[in-house]
């Protein structure tokens, strides 16, 4: 006798074959003892295989026996014919018998609870008592093993959400949401023999919101003025709305949209949206589902709108779009104040001109803000951080980029393919870039890159390709890899470098890299692929190799770039400091080199700078120092016989600075000179007015003590006072240059020697 199965029954055969068997055999019968209710089922083999054996199984579940039934079965085994076999069946037991068995009706299973309903459909609050908009929880397919739908007793029960009055109970428990709300609830049945069944929940929760759109009242198209007032928030957005020719859509204060997939918003040709909350009543764009999937709904997609006023976004909350706001084609939408979160794209700009101010864009899937093909853009004091390609990109387009905090991106910025000469002008200035894997990539651009500080980034600081960016008084420090790596970066507009004789300003580049502070990298200060910068005037400190690494003459493309004058690299009036394999080191000799002693027509020349290490100059395939011993170092400085400059704290961040001038040596009668007038230098804005007739005295309280100087520049007659070009710079960074003999000499040279420079360093 086999008890009332709570497990499948198994039924199996043993077969030997010689020829294979028909298709649907073994066939396994059973019917009840009285000869009723007969069913065949197919026998599958189970891959066990002994001895020419193989095992056939049925496994019937315990549902499709009744208790205190008296059964039997029996299996017919038919082959297929061959040339030395005839076809034959076989039956176990044999023909016309059957095995016996009997289900125990002492052991009842419990029911088993089914709880459905309709969640594809809306819920929404309604005074509509009609039933039309009920909730029906459907519980109709709950079944006893033993006596099927016979007898059962439902028990419901509400486990969250406002509380329902019940139209009906039974199998179906209706109810009209008046309220907003998440509902769940939980099903219980009981047999005749007073047993439970499992317990089944709501699955997913039930969502009544307050308003539908489109509906009757609010249509799929807007071509007027309306509104989407707070008193019907949350929002279900059930399908595109587009807003054109005219149409303003407006959005209270305090809104909740939720949009179910493939929807959203979509202004074009003429139309506005305002969505436009305060700091206590944000307006929210989310899905209609849970949790934080990306891409659940298309986003706000605005094209070809050229209105005034233009559409704005203000202390908004965006998450889980595909692009939480693509604009493209279109003139001075503003985005502010906005948290923009967990989308594929956060901001995307195509051709259009647009303002993004003070916004936090974080965690997005791809691009934090894109802006491309000609986008005008202004984008300052936004938090972006944690995207997961680029926190910003700019790709042929105006961008002016300020103030913004980019941290933990995959990279912090790219700029490509942006020229001043195709007006692609794109400014970078007063960024903070950290903890990201490369914080600047520039590449097939030429922007200006203005104090910013750039730091702890996981590899280079800035990463220049292909580019001739001007990088100037940014702080680059603390950065893992390279502070700033230039690779085929060869463009100049000057015809050479500023040198003995050269007609060429040095500030006639395209590509500079001046009064910056580079320390503390864990590789090279500045490293050099077939780029040619001119490197002047920066603070090149404290990094784990080189200061300044010329590691290649050539470009990717196997040309040198760095190999005459005309072409050259220019490194002057630097101060490199505690670098810790070399000030400078060049991989190997540059094209030009001859040895003679022709500074003049060098393609590397590193001038007026001042060293302070053991080794200023080395060649790295040799290992030789060539401060003493090549044409390519005139004027620098040792400091050998001036007073030390003394550094303290871990990193470049602001300055008190002492200095004064080298007294005996001016007092020798020797002309003073410097190059073009700008080597006595008081901050960045030194473009335009760095010497002329006049008088200096203490350019800033407690900074530089200057005595007042007859000094001739090279080239030039007549006497000049140092004065201040009257930025808020002034006098920020460093007097350059300056020692008491030539390296290429033993007498006095004709610069500045500095006796003292104290500099206070802190985080």
């Amino acid at each position: 006798m086999v008890s009332r199965p709570l497990s499948p029954l198994t039924f199996s055969v043993d077969v030997t074959s010689d020829t294979p068997l028909e298709a649907g055999y073994p066939k396994l019968y059973i019917q009840e003892q009285s000869g009723a209710n007969k069913v065949s089922y197919a026998m599958a083999a189970t891959g066990e295989v002994a001895a020419g054996v193989q095992k056939y199984a049925a496994v019937i579940a315990g549902s499709n026996f009744a208790s205190e039934k008296k059964y039997e079965y029996h299996i017919e085994v038919k082959n297929t014919a061959s040339l030395s076999h005839e076809a034959y069946t076989v039956f176990y037991p044999q023909a016309s018998t059957y095995n016996k068995f009997e289900i125990n009706s002492s052991v009842n299973l419990p029911p088993i609870a089914v709880l459905k309903y309709d969640s594809s459909k809306k819920y929404f609050v309604t005074n509509d008592m009609s039933g039309a908009s009920d909730v029906d929880l459907d519980a109709s397919e709950s079944y006893d093993p033993e006596d099927g739908k016979t007898g059962l007793v439902y028990k419901w029960m509400q486990i969250s959400g406002p509380s329902v009055t019940v139209k009906n109970s039974g199998s179906h428990y209706y109810f009209t949401p008046s309220v907003i709300g998440t509902y769940s609830f939980s099903l219980q049945v009981q047999d005749k023999n007073a047993n439970w069944s499992n317990t089944a929940y709501t699955n997913p929760v039930i969502e009544v919101t307050n308003t539908i759109i489109p509906s009757e009242a609010f249509p799929a198209e807007i071509t007027s003025e309306v509104v989407l007032p707070k008193s019907a928030s949350p929002i279900t957005v059930a399908g595109n709305i587009t807003v054109k020719n005219g149409g303003k859509l407006k959005i209270e204060r305090g809104v909740e949209l939720k949009f179910d997939q493939e929807t959203g918003f979509i202004v074009e040709n003429g139309g506005i949206i305002n969505a436009d909350g305060d700091s206590g009543n944000i307006i929210t764009f989310h899905s209609t589902r849970t949790g934080s999937i990306k891409g659940q709904w298309n986003g706000i997609r605005i094209s070809s709108d050229n209105s005034y006023p233009s559409s704005s976004f203000n202390y908004c909350t965006i998450n889980s779009a595909k692009t939480a706001i693509y604009v493209k084609d279109s003139k001075n939408p503003t985005i502010s104040m906005c948290t923009i979160s967990g989308n594929y794209d956060g901001i995307y700009s195509d051709n259009s001109t647009i303002t993004i101010n003070q916004n936090i864009i974080t965690d997005n899937g791809t691009d934090g803000v894109v802006c491309v093909n000609g986008s005008i853009s202004t984008i300052s004091s936004n938090t972006i951080t944690k995207n997961k390609r680029y926190g910003l990109r700019c790709d042929n387009s105006k961008s002016e980029i300020t103030k913004n905090t980019l941290s933990e991106n995959n990279y912090g910025m790219l700029v490509e393919n942006s020229y001043k000469a195709n007006t692609m002008v794109v400014n970078v200035y007063n960024n903070t870039i950290k903890q990201n894997t490369d914080g600047l990539r520039i590449e097939k651009a030429d922007p200006l890159v203005l104090s910013n500080q750039i730091e702890n980034n996981n590899d280079n600081g800035i990463l220049c390709k292909n580019a001739m960016p001007q990088l100037k008084a940014n702080v680059i420090v603390n950065n893992h890899d390279t502070a700033i790596q230039m690779v085929d970066c060869e463009y100049r507009k000057g015809a050479g470098a500023l040198v003995n004789n050269s007609t060429a300003s040095l500030y006639s580049s395209e590509n500079e890299i001046a009064n910056n502070v580079i320390a503390f990298s864990g590789a090279d200060g500045i490293e050099l692929e077939g780029s040619n910068p001119v490197i002047n005037h920066n603070i090149i400190a404290f990094n784990l190799n080189a200061g300044i690494y010329i590691k290649s003459y050539k470009d990717s493309a196997g040309a040198n770039v760095i190999k005459d004058e005309a072409s050259g690299l220019l490194i002057i009036n630097n101060l490199l400091n505690g670098n810790s394999r070399a000030s400078i080191s060049r991989n190997g000799e540059p094209p030009d080199y001859t040895g003679a002693a022709d500074f003049a027509s060098r393609s590397i020349m590193i001038n007026n700078n001042n060293f302070i290490g053991m080794t200023d100059y080395t060649d790295v395939t040799t290992g030789e120092d060539l401060s003493f011993t090549t044409s390519e170092v005139y004027f620098n400085s040792p400091f050998a016989d001036t007073a030390p400059v003394y550094f303290s704290g871990v990193n470049y961040i602001t300055f008190a600075n002492v200095m004064t001038l080298h007294a005996p040596r001016i007092d020798a009668g020797l002309p003073i000179r410097w190059n073009d007038g700008r080597n006595l230098r008081t901050g960045s804005g030194y473009a335009n007015n760095m010497s002329s007739a006049g008088t200096y005295t203490n350019a800033k309280a407690s900074a530089w003590q200057l005595k007042s100087i007859s000094a001739q520049p090279r080239g030039g007659v007549g006497s000049y006072f140092i004065v201040e070009d009257g930025t808020p710079d002034d006098v920020s960074l460093m007097i350059n240059s300056g020692t008491s003999y030539s390296l290429r000499g033993t007498g006095p040279n004709t610069d500045i020697g500095i006796t003292e420079w104290m500099s206070t360093l802190s985080q």
